[in-house]
C-alpha cells in the first residue's frame, strides 16, 4: 500500500511539473515571432532613416572651429503620429513615436518644436529635454516647445495662441524662441501675417519656427528676420516640407501638391543660417509611399555671429 501511495504521489508531481513547464501554444509562438519581426524591422526603419540624413545641406567638410557657437533645433509637425493610409497592417502609432523619438534623440537639438504632436511623445524624450509647454492650435494635437536640459532657459508666458514660447541663453546670448502652428488655407493670409507679427514683437529677437502654413508669395517683410532655407542658398531639395506626389500619407487618391508650409526664421544680426535639412523625408520599411508623417521636418543650424556674445 505504501508503495502505491508513493508511486501515485510520483505521478501527480510529474503532472503538475508538466503542466507548469508547458510548452507555448502555436498562437503563442506566432504572437513571439509577429513581435520579434515588428521590433526588428522598426529598428532597420530608424537605421535607415538616420543613415539617409547624415549630412545637412550648407555643412562644409571641415570641422567647425572649437570657438563657434552653433544653436541647433528641429521642427516637425507629426500629424499626431499616426499610421499614414499605405503603412503595413502592423503598423500603429507607437511604431511612428519609436523612430521620430529616435530621430530627435539622434541629433541632439537644443531646441525641439512640434507641432500636431501626441503629448505622450514627450515622455519618450524627457531624458534629454525640458518641456516648456503646450498650446492647442487649430488641429488636433499639441504645439509643443522642449529644450535640452543643459541649455538654460525661461518661459515667455506672454504669447497666446497657437505658439510656445521661451527665452534661452546660448553662450551668453540671450534669444526668444517659439515653436509655432498658424492658421490654414490660402485664405486665411493675413491671420498669418497677424500672429507671425504678434509673435515678432513679443519675442523681440530670436527663433521663430513651426508648420506656418505659409505659401510660395507670404513671409517675405519680416524685416530683419533670416529664413534659414533662404539663407543657405535655397537648395532645392529641401523646399518642400509638404510633398504629396511621393508621400501618399493621405492615400494615394488625395490632391497632390507641394508646399514649403514649415520654415524657421532667426534675427540675422544675430544668427547666420549654417545648414539645412529636411528630415522624415525618405519613405519608411521600403514602401515608396510611406512616411512617418504627411509633413516632412527639417533641422537648422545657426552659427552665432561673433559681434552678439
Amino acid at each position: 500500500n505504501r508503495r502505491k501511495a508513493d508511486a501515485t504521489q510520483s505521478r501527480e508531481r510529474y503532472r503538475l511539473n508538466k503542466n507548469t513547464h508547458a510548452h507555448p501554444t502555436g498562437s503563442q509562438i506566432k504572437a513571439e515571432r509577429s513581435s520579434n519581426t515588428r521590433i526588428t524591422q522598426q529598428k532597420l526603419a530608424i537605421k535607415k532613416i538616420e543613415k539617409s540624413g547624415k549630412h545637412s545641406h550648407g555643412e562644409t567638410k571641415t570641422k567647425m572651429k572649437e570657438e563657434e557657437a552653433v544653436v541647433t533645433a528641429i521642427s516637425w509637425n507629426l500629424s499626431e503620429c499616426g499610421p499614414s493610409n499605405v503603412a503595413p497592417d502592423w503598423w500603429s502609432s507607437s511604431e511612428t513615436k519609436a523612430i521620430v523619438a529616435s530621430i530627435i534623440s539622434s541629433k541632439k537639438p537644443i531646441i525641439v518644436a512640434l507641432q500636431e504632436a501626441p503629448e505622450d511623445l514627450v515622455l519618450a524624450l524627457n531624458k534629454d529635454y525640458k518641456l516648456v509647454g503646450k498650446a492647442k492650435s487649430h488641429a488636433p494635437g499639441a504645439v509643443i516647445l522642449l529644450i535640452r536640459k543643459d541649455i538654460e532657459w525661461e518661459p515667455e508666458p506672454t504669447l497666446t495662441g497657437p505658439v510656445v514660447a521661451c527665452k534661452i541663453i546660448v553662450a551668453g546670448l540671450r534669444l526668444g524662441v517659439a515653436s509655432v502652428h498658424l492658421a490654414p488655407s490660402k485664405q486665411n493670409a493675413s491671420m498669418r501675417d497677424r500672429q507671425m507679427c504678434s509673435v515678432i514683437k513679443s519675442l523681440h529677437r530670436g527663433i521663430i519656427l513651426g508648420d506656418t502654413n505659409m505659401r510660395a508669395a507670404e513671409g517675405n517683410k519680416y524685416q530683419g528676420l533670416l529664413d534659414a532655407w533662404k539663407g543657405v542658398g535655397k537648395p532645392r531639395g529641401q523646399r518642400y516640407t509638404w510633398d504629396s506626389h511621393k508621400n501618399w500619407y493621405h492615400g494615394s487618391q488625395a490632391f497632390r501638391f507641394t508646399c514649403r508650409f514649415d520654415r524657421a526664421y532667426a534675427d540675422h544680426e544675430l544668427l547666420k543660417p549654417r545648414s539645412f535639412e529636411l528630415i522624415g523625408s525618405e519613405p519608411v520599411m521600403g514602401n515608396d509611399h510611406h512616411y512617418l508623417s504627411d509633413h516632412f521636418g527639417f533641422t537648422v543650424t545657426w552659427t552665432i555671429k561673433s559681434q552678439s556674445k
